[in-house]
């Protein structure tokens, strides 16, 4: 019997042995991570797979734990139900991974506890066994997306100034921050905005692009030719007429009609309808005009008759009065006529004239002008010929005479060109008097007596801010009374500018710039001061016609020129100077990196002195807004400024807690009022100092960290030169205040 027992055994043994019953099974781990990297913020699924492929045993009571030894990461739930999984068999867990917001990007792992149990020979007892297994995957930022389209399609899109592709556009993994937008497309305004990609998000941008041309549509006479800007463009109606922005000069003609002349102004994407009404041409003065009818004829005669009927009555009466006044008038004798004969006769003593002083000589005055005046001084002389200070014959005002230097080509535009300049009477311009071709050309106007430097050329250069902003907002007052009545200088430069004794400037030489393009004898380029040219002036095709903006360009020359002492743009050579002056990439150096107190004006330059006229201020009362708050919080900031001083000094030398808390509290209300105060006049330098002892102060860790990242933006818009955007004014506003109440 005992032998029967041992070999019944092993023969279970044996069977055990041959199915597998008598081991370890063998149990193969597959894992993935979807999505894989994950985004702060965001969560992903673990998926585990167990398989046994073809071990010794099968696996009881699978189950699999799952953790992360790195902070922010929660893997949910803990561990999974237990499972059997077969000889040969599978089974699935799954895993939920949440990733904190706070989390920080990079590589993270998960460890992985798998345990599971297997029986014995003919299932008598049991094995517990674990195996441990690490699995990597990444966190990334919290991309969002960029969706941009445009009106028309097929523009040039940029982020950053680096080219993304064409409209329509959609720009993936954008980290969350603030980003320059720009869309550009040939003939129409570049579009530029600041926008914040938010964590996760998809954010479209709409962007109806703005044409550099607008439309002119002209109703007129049938029959009639039409021009514009000296050029033919046919018959009316002319439907439509595309046309750059800015004025445009629509003169008509037709045969017995007199010509029609307008200057329309065009503006970017519009349509203009001009309705002209020609008028017939004046009847010759011999009255030889078509009768209407034989009834005008008649009366015609009537009236004639009855003329000569009056004069042959007045001729009547007077010549009857003439002889009744002869026949009244007492008779003389001989003797008495004979006396005063004699008294008419005798020869009066000659009378004593003092003999004129002889005028000095003054080399250069025309000769042909020395019968009409008396040359006292010569004023000057530049590109368009010499001035004197001169008196008119028989008088004793003082006046002032330009001899301008032209061909005859340009002579016959010069009464035209400079006439709208006897219009224009204000205290901030010089007053034409008049202007004559003969006998050599040369123009009146007021004589001014001047301070040492007569003009704003010699005066001495860099001012202080006030003397600059106050000289600059009156030459802008007399640009505003002349825009006013729809008249452009276009030679705004220091040399026109003259001062009075209390260095009031006044504008001179309107219209001169248009005559001087015209001669070849200017020696001037274009009619321009190359220093002083917009870049309108130098590529009229890339930045279209001459307009108010220009005038407006060459006033922030000037305001540039005052503060730092220098020009924005210079060169050993013209064609340098151009190309420097009409490069869209070619910037002005901000005047706080020549003068760092002079940071409150960078924003205002770069609105100045844009390039493109549509991004310039758009009108004098524009700039003139603009500087009067300037002054304002420039007085607010100096005031802030000295408040932050002292309690800064204060706190130095203070040891009393109660009185330092107060003091810093006065510390951070004066520095978060001077950020403010900054963020207002696009003083990006004042803000950077600003938020720098501010970052100092932030009692929170998230406050620090929007204040790093709002430095480096800052100091990103400083180097390109681009304007604080309304998304970052807001922002900043939003952190600004919040740090000032942690300290309430």
């Amino acid at each position: 019997m005992k032998n029967f027992i041992i070999g019944f055994l092993l023969i279970l043994l044996a069977i055990s042995i041959n199915y597998g019953d008598g081991g370890e099974p063998d149990l193969v781990v597959y894992t993935s991570i979807t999505p894989n990297p994950i985004a702060v913020g965001h969560s992903g699924k673990l998926t585990i797979t167990v398989k046994e492929i073809g071990g010794e045993d099968w696996a009881k009571d699978v189950v699999v734990k799952a953790y992360s030894s790195n902070d922010g990461i929660d893997i949910s739930p803990y561990k999974s139900l237990s499972k059997d999984i077969d000889k040969y068999g599978s089974s699935t867990f799954t895993f939920d991974i949440d990733v904190d917001k706070a989390t920080p990007i990079g590589e993270k792992r998960i460890i992985l506890k798998l345990d599971y149990k297997e029986t014995g020979v003919m299932d008598i007892g049991i094995y517990s066994h674990s195996k441990t297994y690490t699995i990597k995957f990444n966190v990334i930022p919290d991309y969002g997306s960029l969706y941009i389209k445009s009106n028309p399609s097929g523009a040039d899109v940029y982020i950053d100034g680096y080219y993304e592709g064409t409209t329509p556009l959609e720009i993936p993994n954008l980290l969350p921050d603030t980003y320059i937008l720009k869309i550009t497309k040939d003939e129409y305004k570049d579009y530029l905005k600041e926008i914040y990609i938010s964590p996760g998000s998809l954010k479209t941008v709409n962007a109806e692009l703005t044409p550099k041309f607008g439309y002119l549509t002209i109703y007129t006479s049938s029959g009639a030719n039409v021009y514009i800007d000296g050029g033919y463009v046919g018959h009316p109606p002319i439907r439509q007429y595309k046309l750059y922005e800015g004025y445009h000069t629509v003169k008509i003609t037709k045969d017995g009609y007199n010509d029609y002349s307008e200057s329309a102004y065009i503006s970017s994407g519009d349509s203009k309808i001009l309705n002209a009404h020609l008028d017939l041409k004046s009847s010759p003065s011999n009255g030889n005009l078509p009768s209407t009818n034989s009834n005008t004829n008649s009366d015609s005669s009537n009236t004639s008759i009855i003329a000569l009927l009056f004069i042959g009555l007045i001729t009547v009466v007077g010549g009857g009065a003439y002889f009744v006044g002869r026949k009244k008038k007492p008779k003389t004798d001989n003797s008495a006529e004979v006396k005063n004969t004699k008294k008419e006769n005798i020869k009066p003593k000659p009378t004593y004239k003092p003999t004129p002083k002889p005028i000095k000589p003054i080399p250069d005055f025309p000769s042909e002008l020395l019968n009409k005046y008396a040359p006292l001084q010569k004023l000057g002389e530049g590109g368009f010929g010499k001035v004197f200070k001169v008196k008119r014959k028989g008088k004793t005002q003082p006046l002032a005479i330009k001899t301008p230097t032209l061909d005859e080509k340009a002579k016959k535009y010069l009464l035209k060109e400079i006439k709208a300049w006897q219009n224009l009477n204000h205290p901030n311009i010089v007053k034409m008097y008049d202007a004559y071709e003969k006998p050599t050309p040369h123009i009146e106007m007021e004589c001014i007596e001047g301070c040492n430097e007569n003009d704003l050329e010699k005066l001495p250069k860099p001012l202080n801010p006030k003397e600059a902003i106050k000289l600059i907002k009156q030459i802008a007052e007399g640009l505003k009374h002349a825009h006013d009545k729809n008249i452009i200088h276009r030679d705004i430069k220091p040399s026109n500018i003259l001062l009075t004794k209390n260095l009031t400037p006044k504008i001179t030489d309107w219209g001169l710039a248009k005559i001087g393009a015209k001669s070849s004898t200017a020696t001037t380029t274009k009619g321009l001061t190359l220093l002083y040219s917009a870049p309108e002036q130098i590529d009229d095709d890339e930045y279209g016609k001459t307009d108010k903006r220009t005038d407006i360009y060459q006033l922030g020359l000037l305001l540039y020129e005052l503060l730092t002492g220098k020009l924005p743009y210079e060169g050993n050579s013209p064609t340098q100077i151009s190309l420097k002056i009409v490069n869209p990439d070619k910037k002005p150096l901000p005047p706080s990196k020549i003068n760092p107190n002079l940071s409150i004006f960078d924003g205002l330059f770069e609105k100045l002195l844009a390039k493109k006229k549509e991004n310039r201020f758009q009108s004098i009362d524009e700039v003139l807004d603009a500087l009067n708050s300037l002054e304002e919080l420039t007085k607010e900031k100096d005031e802030l400024k000295n408040a932050l001083t002292k309690t800064t000094q204060k706190l130095k030398t203070s040891t009393n807690k109660k009185e330092i808390d107060k003091l810093t509290r006065e510390l951070i209300n004066s520095t978060t009022k001077l950020a403010l105060n900054c963020v207002k006049v696009n003083d990006k330098v004042g803000l950077l100092d600003a938020l720098e002892i501010l970052k100092d102060y932030a009692k929170s860790d998230e406050n620090r960290k929007e204040l790093e990242g709002a430095i480096k933006h800052i100091e990103y818009l400083i180097k390109e030169s681009i304007p604080l955007g309304s998304d970052t004014i807001d922002k900043l506003n939003v952190l600004i205040n919040r740090i000032k109440r942690d300290w309430r």
